[in-house]
């Protein structure tokens, strides 16, 4: 019981101070639960919830504040990107995702590279902050290797599905047949676009899901920086690029003309390339936070 409360004191604590100052106000309140330690129950009847403790004796200085913005911040370059293909969020689809197949119009269109700029200053922020304000264990957490090689599967997984669907268009497209169009974008498909090949559209639902997915694991990833062990913003840097990869990918499928030319060769290459450099930037920031 006594683990439990300190387990949540502890991210409670360093959550709100830098972690010097955690380490400090950590120690007191170890001192406060004794050894052997008390009873939970005794705890939170003498102490109080941990939380509650915590914001009622750590009154929160100007650094908490200060770290609630750049929080804010690099959650928000992962998650408008990454939330964008959904209702209400097309707008800001348009702004980050336009590319060089179509997209935005309007005003938008002078705004429609935002996906990657976002990006981009997410994972400076992070590294920037994480390497001064970070607190480093001993040991590298297990679940950091884990995720760092479920993103490394998911982004290999959406360049082979994107491969295989780019090779030979026709015979993708018409793997499974056709359904009625039911996705947003213009479709590849016959009959003026009402009707649309089930397998791209299954491709589009990964895409569009998984990328979402992984944008929310990169918040995750960066509450448990925080609070548990820096090293944690190397799964928050490769997340951005598996976001940005599957949402790059997405715009392509839901943004091509239906009277391109698809059998050109090499017509793709540039954004498997522009792709390959996002994946490889991943990798290197993720390197950079493991140090």
């Amino acid at each position: 019981m006594k683990k439990d409360y300190m387990a949540r004191l502890e991210r409670a604590v360093r959550w709100r101070l830098p972690p010097q100052e955690a380490e400090e106000v950590i120690s007191d309140y170890r001192d406060i639960v004794g050894d052997p330690p008390r009873s939970e129950e005794e705890l939170c009847r003498e102490v109080g919830d941990p939380e509650q403790a915590v914001k009622l004796l750590v009154s929160p200085p100007r650094a908490y504040r200060v770290w609630q913005a750049a929080f804010g911040l690099m959650a928000a370059c992962i998650l408008l990107p990454g939330a964008s293909p959904h209702a209400p969020f097309y707008w800001i689809w348009d702004a980050c995702f336009a590319g060089p197949y179509g997209g935005a119009s309007g005003i938008f269109h002078v705004f429609s590279h935002w996906g990657p700029i976002l990006a981009g200053l997410g994972l400076v922020v992070s590294l920037v902050w994480f390497r001064r304000q970070g607190r480093k264990g001993e040991r590298l957490p297990r679940a950091v290797k884990i995720l760092l090689a479920a993103l490394t599967v998911w982004l290999a997984a959406v360049f082979l599905m994107v491969w295989l669907a780019l090779r030979d268009p026709q015979g993708f497209a018409a793997m499974w047949g056709e359904v009625p169009l039911t996705y947003f974008g213009v479709p590849i498909g016959p009959n003026g676009g009402t009707m649309v090949s089930l397998s791209v559209q299954i491709l589009r639902g990964v895409l569009q899901y998984g990328g979402t997915a992984v944008a929310i694991l990169g918040v995750c990833a960066l509450v448990r920086a925080r609070t548990e062990d820096r090293r944690w913003a190397a799964a928050y840097a490769l997340a951005l690029a598996a976001m940005l990869v599957s949402m790059e990918f997405l715009a392509m499928f839901t943004s091509l003309d239906p009277a391109a030319d698809l059998t050109s060769a090499g017509w793709y290459l540039p954004l498997l390339g522009q792709c390959a450099a996002y994946t490889a930037a991943g990798f290197v920031g993720a390197g950079a936070a493991l140090c």
